[in-house]
This record gives structure tokens, sequence and C-alpha cells, in this order.
């Protein structure tokens, strides 16, 4: 049986982090898995470092279920394989940041 992680909700945030996708890999190195994707985003370093770790272990699918969006198609793009439901989305764009507050200078 092929081992399944679920990813729902913010990269980085939870159980969305490249330390817990990667000792899931880890603890399947050298077996093909698949990673199920649900997200809206996150942050974009988060999705890309898992973006690494998914094409170091070579052997992952992803089925994107609903929507991968922003930080979540980063990841998306390191599988092996790359699957989606007829009716989910995948949105790539290039990153965004927002700051705001008061300076002293």
């Amino acid at each position: 049986m092929t081992e399944t992680l679920h990813i729902y909700g913010p990269i980085g945030e939870g159980e969305n982090t490249p330390p817990r996708i990667g000792a899931f890999l880890d603890d399947n190195a050298g077996v093909p898995v698949v990673i199920a994707v649900n997200s809206y985003g996150g942050i974009a370093s988060d999705g890309a470092a898992i973006l690494a770790q998914l094409e170091q272990h070579g052997q992952v699918r992803v089925e994107v279920l609903g929507v991968a969006a922003s930080a979540a198609s980063l990841l998306v793009m390191g599988a092996a394989e790359i699957a989606m439901h007829r009716a989910a989305h995948l949105m790539i764009h290039e990153p965004s940041n927002l700051a705001w507050g008061t300076a002293d200078r």
C-alpha cells in the first residue's frame, strides 16, 4: 500500500511545514508516496522548500483534490507525477509581499 500524506490548509502552518513533510518523506525513503493537496497557499519559501524535498525524494505523486494555489502550487511542481481532479484548480503566480506600519526614518 502506498503511504499518503494530506495537505489541507495553509502552507507553512500547522502540519503543513517543511519539517513535517520532510519527516514523512524520510519515513518513506526509497518508496513511492502520494501527497494529496487542497490548499489556497501560504508562505512561498515553505512551498519552495517542500518542492525541493519532493524532488529529492523522487518518487512522489501529488494529487490536487480541490485547489493548489500560490505556495501550494510550488510544492506540486516538485512531484514526479501530478494528477488533478477534473474539478480541481491550479493557480501559479509570481510571489508577492506586503509590508505596513510606521518607520522612524
